[in-house]
């Protein structure tokens, strides 16, 4: 259950656990974001990394008339915080096939290193792991959500929020939508934790069995299927577990697409997930929890059902839709990527 265990195996060195030091607020131009504590691994004290200052008045953007497509760009951008392809990580696509081809083309795992350190130095990846283990798969079943866990989802959203790519986000969202985004940073958590942590029923059985972030991030098992499920760090960790069984790239749409391979940032997959298939997966990969929850969180507040946006990885250029679906009024029903097209970047 504590990602921690896992790290201490992997690494074959023991970890202390964090404690929590107290820590003044960081003052981001007129804005206050809510502070998070340092941690200790040992006797070496870890700050948390600081964010520059951030105001909505003197940062040089215009965000009343930025495009969506030009939002998700700099999102991509203000993300210092993930993993580069081929340094931190390694993957291996290996064949591509059709999503009705039965045939599993991969018989090797899909990542083949990953830098799991990075999990536990940077806070934001610590505290999303955190919550991986407090879901059942099975929609149906009823969540409940502990006081332990209910802190765990407060202490991510708040760690994230110390991020560029959150903060571009809150600031981005409210300059759209000024009546219905708070600039307040602690109303914003709550709209936050209300669209990605609300629970609902999905299953229609009249039990709160789902919530946005367990869809999207974690994955569920509706009707024989493997439900949502779109972030590559659970993947690696299920993966690594044995419970993910990578099958394959999904060919693209576009015969003039560039080769699928190891510093795509954006890959279309299949696997089985304890047995069970998820058809076509679009997931990112490398990037870091803040980048997915701020693309994700301003697409749905401020976007539509259908984003068509165009992102340039500097490796690779994709045409992407990002999908948004709202249930229960005011929460994340599910929101991913579509890959439409796939160019070469600058760097490749």
């Amino acid at each position: 259950r504590n990602f921690l265990s896992f790290i201490s195996v992997v690494s074959c060195g023991a970890l202390v656990e964090p404690s929590k030091i107290e820590a003044a607020p960081e003052v981001q131009g007129n804005v206050v974001y809510p502070p998070i504590a340092t941690s200790t691994v040992g006797e070496v004290a870890r700050p948390i990394p600081s964010t520059p200052a951030y105001s909505i008045n003197n940062n040089g953007y215009n965000y009343f008339d930025m495009s969506l497509d030009k939002a998700v760009q700099k999102i991509w951008d203000l993300d210092t915080n993930r993993m580069i392809p081929d340094v931190d990580y390694v993957i291996n696509v290996q064949q591509g096939k059709k999503p009705s081809y039965k045939t599993d083309c991969a018989p090797k795992p899909l990542f083949t290193r990953v830098n799991t350190k990075a999990f536990f130095d940077r806070p934001t990846y610590r505290s999303f792991i955190s919550l991986l283990d407090n879901y059942v798969a099975e929609t149906g079943t009823e969540e409940s959500v502990t006081s332990s866990e209910r802190k765990e989802e407060y202490a991510f959203l708040r760690t994230i929020m110390q991020t560029e790519p959150m903060q571009f986000c809150h600031m981005y969202c409210y300059k759209k939508k000024p009546d219905s985004i708070p600039l307040d940073p602690e109303e914003f958590i709550k709209l936050l934790h209300t669209i990605w942590f609300g629970l609902y029923d999905r299953s229609k059985s009249g039990l709160k069995d789902s919530s946005g972030f367990e869809h999207v991030f974690v994955g569920e098992v509706k009707n024989g299927e493997v439900s949502g499920f779109h972030n590559w760090i659970h993947l690696y960790l299920e993966e690594k577990k044995g419970a993910v069984d990578y099958r394959g790239y999904i060919y693209p749409r576009n015969t003039n697409d560039v080769q699928t391979d190891s510093n795509d940032q954006v890959l279309t997959l299949q696997f089985l997930w304890n047995g069970i298939e998820k058809f076509v997966d679009t997931s990112f990969i490398g990037v870091s929890p803040e980048f997915e929850m701020a693309l994700y969180t301003t697409c749905f507040l401020v976007g539509s059902e259908k984003n068509e946006v165009k992102l340039d990885t500097g490796n690779d250029i994709f045409d992407l839709d990002v999908k948004c679906f709202r249930i229960a009024r005011n929460k994340i029903g599910t929101t991913f990527v579509e890959s439409l097209a796939h160019e070469a970047g600058a760097r490749r």
